[in-house]
């Protein structure tokens, strides 16, 4: 029962492809065929050129693969004045075909044979790139026949043509009049009983054609031959008279001279047109020469172009890439030129152009660099970046399109400094004062102004939980955060920032400063060392209902957690139990070795300290009698790095602490 539906199914499908074969047929009966050619085929891109049909209001291109897949589609309409045009976004290395239509009134009159042709980039397959008939015209009587010699060129003598798949033949034939002559399909024409003229085409398969003109001439019928006369008997000889006056002779009307006639006028000389066209861009204004006609032999003589600034012009060359020929052919003959960009120079170089002295440019950038743009490039220039440096601009215009000639630009540069800020704040038990936080500003060499440094909003404090001496960071009012200001109700008073003596930067302060990072830095290590036994410790219990904790928390957020924990009426005492025994029973033999060394160099750092300074650190009520002369500073001139210190409270009986 599947079969035979399906059987009926391919029925009426092959009734419906035949009733449109019909249609198809009527609407195109009378159709005139008309010679066009697809030549100049590139990776993606092809000129098709058609003779113009008397009478066309315009024309049109159907084009589609040749894998049998696609439908046609109209690939261009053309105004009735042109004859060429250019098919683009085409595929490198594919087979087209193409069919080219005559139409008036929105009716086809002429229809093109249909075409096939390859695009550039296919390793196997090539075009004809020239077709030539042995005879340019032929005589033939009525009734005879004449076969021409047709000879082809290929675009690439080392590539096969397009084989059976897209045409059965390589040369094709037609008339543009039937009825006087008929050409076959391999090439022999008839002359038919009527005497007239004709011409056949030879066409290859992308449409490359000769043609030859053909005369048929019908020979004139011969008259009857009369019947021989019979000799009449001699008579006799008569008296000589005497002679006469002769009689003037009557004047005969004059023959009239038939135009046209055989032998009587000079056959009229053909004339093939030069025309010329541009491929690819074509600079604005420049115009294409006009077309010539010229007969077969005269010279050739193709006009110089003058290239615009930027351009410059290739030449001429035949549609097949072939030099322009001496003389006319017996054919229309295209010469295509084209322009090509020139290509100019940007040099790319570097300059410092700040008051430092002994500074140059940063080593990425110190050697030129050239870049070769064509004429009307867009220029894309990234923004240059080194550390240390920053980059103040360029020193010319940058043009956005590269120019009709070479340009140089030139990269300014300025050091960056880094700016250092330290900030300390009294303690609560003495007189001292300690850093609770630091900052970095990388800053241009030159004169800032206090409003470009940062303020006090800008840092945030850091509360060490085991200071630098053994504890006393603890002493630091808490306070809200020095995000904030403090306010005078607080007992604290924000002073400034400050320069160090023998400015820019005190050895004094950086060495105090050097020192209480490492006493941070060692403190942190022996609090380390204490959070990794307690992690253990818990981990090894076996208890599973405690909170995780990590060696990454600090001291005083693990003593917060087992607290709570510890503290928890739900927490069973046999896991109290087990903790506390955990705890006593683990071996800190390791542990307190490590915190032994730990200590050994805390007390030689400060040693080192004290031994560099005034052993005598305060005086007999407890202050403390060493002294920074600091200078307050309202802006800077900043030529190398620099440190600035920033005090809160009554620090170093400065003046305006009091």
């Amino acid at each position: 029962m599947l079969v035979k539906k399906r059987s009926r199914l391919l029925f009426m499908i092959a009734l419906l492809l035949s009733a449109l074969f019909l249609c198809q047929a009527k609407a195109e009966a009378g159709v005139k065929t008309m010679p066009a050619k697809v030549t100049s085929t590139w990776n993606t891109s092809a000129k098709v050129t058609w003779k113009k049909v008397k009478g066309a209001s315009g024309y049109e291109i159907w084009l589609s693969k040749c894998n049998g897949l696609e439908h046609y589609s109209k690939a261009a309409s053309i105004k009735k004045n042109k004859k060429t045009y250019m098919l683009t976004g085409l595929l490198e290395n594919t087979c087209y075909k193409l069919r080219v239509y005559a139409k008036k009134d929105g009716k086809k009159v002429a229809s093109s044979k249909l075409l096939h042709f390859v695009t550039a980039g296919n390793a196997s397959f090539t075009n004809i790139k020239k077709v030539t008939l042995k005879a340019s015209s032929v005589k033939i009587k009525a009734g005879k026949k004449k076969k021409v010699k047709v000879t082809y060129k290929r675009a690439d003598d080392d590539k096969k043509l397009l084989g059976h798949d897209h045409v059965e033949k390589k040369i094709r034939y037609f008339s543009t009049n039937s009825k006087i002559a008929s050409v076959s399909s391999s090439g022999v024409i008839t002359a038919k009983k009527k005497a007239g003229k004709c011409t056949v085409y030879a066409l290859a398969t992308n449409g490359v054609w000769d043609s030859v003109s053909v005369t048929v001439t019908v020979p004139e019928k011969a008259s009857k031959p009369s019947k021989p006369s019979t000799p009449s008997k001699p008579s006799k000889p008569s008296t000589p008279s005497t002679p006469s006056t002769p009689s003037t002779p009557s004047k005969s009307p004059e023959l009239p001279t038939i135009s046209g006639s055989a032998g009587s006028s000079t056959p009229k000389e053909e004339k093939y047109v030069l025309s010329y066209s541009f491929m690819g861009s074509v600079p604005k204004g420049v115009k294409k020469p006009k077309s010539e006609k010229l007969s077969k032999g005269d010279s050739i003589s193709a006009p110089s172009v003058a290239a615009p600034e930027g351009y410059s012009f290739d030449g001429w060359k035949q549609a097949d890439g072939s030099a322009v020929p001496s003389a006319m052919p017996a054919e229309d003959v295209e010469l295509i030129g084209s322009f090509e960009k020139k290509s100019y120079k940007l040099t790319v170089k570097h300059e410092y152009v700040g008051a430092v002295k002994g500074i140059d440019v940063p080593s990425a950038y110190a050697a030129e660099k050239t870049t070769e743009y064509e004429y009307g490039e867009r220029i894309k220039l990234e923004t240059p970046s080194a550390k240390g440096y920053v980059f103040t601009g360029w020193k010319e215009t940058v043009p956005s399109r590269m120019p009709a000639k070479d340009v140089t630009v030139t990269g300014q540069w300025k050091k960056t400094f880094t700016l250092t800020y330290l900030l300390y704040m009294p303690n609560e038990r003495d007189s001292g004062s300690s850093l609770v936080g630091t900052k970095t500003q990388e800053l241009t060499e030159g004169e800032h102004a206090l409003s470009e440094l940062y303020t006090i909003k800008d840092f945030s404090v850091e509360y060490l939980t085991d200071g630098p001496f053994g504890g006393a960071m603890n002493n630091h009012h808490p306070g809200p955060s020095l995000k904030t200001d403090f306010t005078d109700q607080q007992g604290y008073l924000y002073l400034g920032w400050y320069l160090a003596p023998g400015a820019p930067v005190s050895v004094k302060a950086i060495e105090r400063y050097e020192f209480f990072q490492k006493m941070v830095q060692l403190n942190r290590e022996e609090a380390q060392i204490y959070v990794d036994a307690l992690v253990e410790i818990v981990q090894g219990s076996g208890i599973v209902n405690i909170p995780v904790i990590t060696q990454d928390m600090s001291v005083v957020e693990i003593d917060r957690i087992l607290d709570t924990w510890y503290y928890d009426e739900n927490v069973s005492q046999e896991d109290k139990d087990t903790l506390d025994a955990a705890y006593n029973n683990y071996d800190w033999t390791a542990s307190n070795d490590a915190r032994q060394k730990i200590q050994e160099e805390r007390e030689k750092v400060l040693r080192e300290y004290y031994n560099e300074f005034d052993p005598q650190m305060y005086d007999e009520q407890g202050n403390e009698v060493e002294r920074f002369d600091f200078t307050k500073v309202a802006s800077i001139n900043i030529t190398e790095d620099l440190t600035l210190f920033g005090f809160y409270g009554n620090m170093y009986n400065h003046p305006e602490m009091a």
